[in-house]
Formats: structure tokens, C-alpha cells, sequence
């Protein structure tokens, strides 16, 4: 038996398994002689550069493929749904808040009803603030729907209520139809993000990216949500050696992992050609930079807040102020 493959291989005694980094996986993988799979076996065997390109554009267009797929699963099942913006708007902030609890914490929504207004509120630890007003209408339709599970009810109507798998899953329908995020700002940064000139000049920083962003609005588990914290510290790293490698002096060596002072000796480098102004801009998104990476850094340990558990709403401001930063820092000096 050879003592390597393609250069990733390590072996456990004579006839161990083989533990191989697959591109297209992007981890190390235990491959027996008789067990592997296509795409492990694909990727495997050329050479590092065209494993990685290989594997990159394979996974583009699986995951077209499964998202094309999925939209047509959920076209075909929620074909007949008319939801009104206030009421796909209610469902979100009640999935979201759902979501925002770790699971050992989970509890029902709870609606107080005000008769002197046509409005209610709806309480759970969750929301922000834990309470939000709403259409009471809106409630009972998302109900009709099937999205929310009635626990009890009044003569004013629901009283106590928890998402619906079926809800989920078409709070999980309306984002990737919409492109999520939603709002404006997020739309900008990510149609950055997602240009061919940012895939092609930083593409493991996009692979990086693109994987954390997926497992955002797939799962919740504590430990997927600090793989996201993993992801984005890999992505700004990859980001910050391009621009290192293109704007720093070749004698200057500051290791990859220390993205702070590379950043800092960019921005040296290009304060020279720069006005007050924007010296200034840069010199603050250093600042932004440093907060960043903490806030990554307690992310893939597990703990934004003391004695807290990672919840949705941590991932998602990690990944999203991940790609505003390297929106930033790259328009800020091209």
C-alpha cells in the first residue's frame, strides 16, 4: 500500500483506514478501499488545484440543483397559500422568536387581548422586548393555514399557540423565495457577495460564506451554530490573504490567521493614496474589524452572552455583519 494519496492521506498501522481531505466535503474523511463515495472519489485523485476547482463548481450546482428542487416541492405544496406582507411578517417574527430560544428552553406564545382596541399582544421571551403588538385577524389566519398549533382559546380568540412544523417550513419557503435576508441593506450586501468578480477573486472566502449562510437558515443546533462562527473566521481569513497578498509589501509577513495587523498593514499601505476622508473610514473599520473578530471568536466557542446558549439570532448577525465587513473593506479599497 502506498504511503500517500493525492498528499492528504495519514494512516492508522499497516491497514488502517485512509483519513483524506475531500474538497468537495470540505473535511477530512475516512476512506476504506471498498467504502467511498463518488464525490469523495472524484476529488480525490487529482491534484490539489483541480480537486478544488472541481469540487467548487460540483457544488454549485448541486446546491442549484437542491434548491431548484425544493422550490418546486414547496411550489406544488403551498401553491394554494395567499398570505397578505403583515401576515407572512407575523409568521417570521414568530418563527424567528421561536428559534431564539435555545431548545431545552422552547415555551408557547401567550396573546393578551385588549377590548378596547383592535389590536393584541403577543408576549413570549423570544421577541424582542418579549412583547409585540398585532392584527388579531392575522393570527387566526396563519391558523386556518395550519402554520400554528392552537394550545387554548377565548371567546376573543387565540390564547396560547406554537409553530407548526408546516409553518417552519413555509417560513423556510418565503425566505428562499425572497432571497433572504430581506431587507434592503442585506439584499445589497449579499448581490455583492454573489457577484462573479467577488466569487472569482475571493472564492474560498464565497465557499466559506455561502456554507455558513446555509446552515443559518437550516438549522439551529448548538453545535451547527458555532460551526457557523468556525466558518466565518475561515472565510474573513481567506478574504484578508487576497487582499494582503495584492496590497501588502512582499518583506512584510504577518501570519495568516492574524487578520487584525494585516488589516492594519493595509491600511498602510493605502492610506498614501488616499484623502483624510476615507484614511479616516479606514482607520474606523479597523476598529469594526477588531469588534468582529471577538464577536466571531465567542461564536464558534459557543456563547455570545454570559451563562447564554447560541440561538438564531447570533448566527445570523455573525454572518451578516461578516459579509458587510468584507463589503466594506473591499469597496473602501478598490
Amino acid at each position: 500500500m502506498p504511503s500517500q494519496n493525492c498528499g492528504n492521506c495519514n494512516f492508522q498501522g499497516d491497514h488502517g483506514p485512509k483519513r483524506i481531505y475531500c474538497y468537495y466535503w470540505l473535511e477530512w474523511k475516512v476512506k476504506n478501499e471498498n467504502d467511498c463515495c463518488d464525490k469523495f472519489q472524484e476529488f480525490a485523485e487529482q491534484n490539489k488545484e483541480i480537486r478544488l476547482r472541481l469540487a467548487q463548481e460540483k457544488r454549485r450546482q448541486d446546491k442549484e440543483l437542491q434548491k431548484s428542487d425544493s422550490m418546486t416541492r414547496n411550489d406544488k405544496l403551498f401553491s394554494a397559500v395567499f398570505l397578505e406582507k403583515e401576515q407572512q411578517d407575523l409568521l417570521c417574527i414568530i418563527v424567528e422568536a421561536s428559534r431564539n430560544l435555545p431548545p431545552e428552553k422552547r415555551q408557547e406564545f401567550t396573546v393578551v387581548y385588549d377590548s378596547s382596541i383592535s389590536y393584541s399582544f403577543l408576549q413570549h421571551p423570544g421577541l424582542h422586548e418579549n412583547e409585540i403588538k398585532f392584527y388579531s385577524t392575522d393570527l387566526e389566519f396563519l391558523s386556518e393555514q395550519g402554520f400554528i398549533y392552537v394550545l387554548s382559546s377565548c371567546q376573543y380568540g387565540i390564547v396560547r399557540f406554537d409553530v407548526h412544523p408546516k409553518g417552519l417550513q413555509y417560513y423556510l419557503y418565503i425566505k428562499e423565495k425572497s432571497g433572504e435576508p430581506v431587507e434592503k441593506i442585506e439584499k445589497t450586501v449579499h448581490s455583492y457577495i454573489d457577484t462573479q468578480d467577488f466569487q472569482k477573486e475571493y472564492s474560498k472566502a464565497y465557499e466559506k460564506l455561502v456554507e455558513a449562510d446555509r446552515l443559518l437558515w437550516e438549522t439551529e443546533t448548538p453545535n451547527q451554530l458555532t460551526t457557523i462562527g468556525h466558518l466565518c473566521r475561515e472565510a474573513i481569513q481567506e478574504f484578508m490573504d487576497i487582499l494582503y497578498i495584492q496590497l501588502s509589501p512582499p518583506d512584510k509577513s504577518i501570519p495568516k490567521r492574524d487578520t487584525i495587523n494585516r488589516l492594519r498593514k493595509i491600511i498602510e499601505v493605502k492610506s498614501q493614496q488616499l484623502g483624510k476622508t476615507e484614511r479616516d473610514f479606514l482607520k474606523g473599520l479597523h476598529k469594526y474589524w477588531h469588534v468582529m473578530n471577538d464577536l466571531i471568536q465567542k461564536q464558534e466557542h459557543g456563547s455570545q452572552r454570559e451563562n447564554a446558549q447560541l440561538v438564531l439570532k447570533d448566527g445570523r448577525r455573525v454572518v451578516f455583519q461578516t459579509m458587510m465587513l468584507m463589503y466594506e473593506v473591499s469597496q473602501s479599497l478598490k
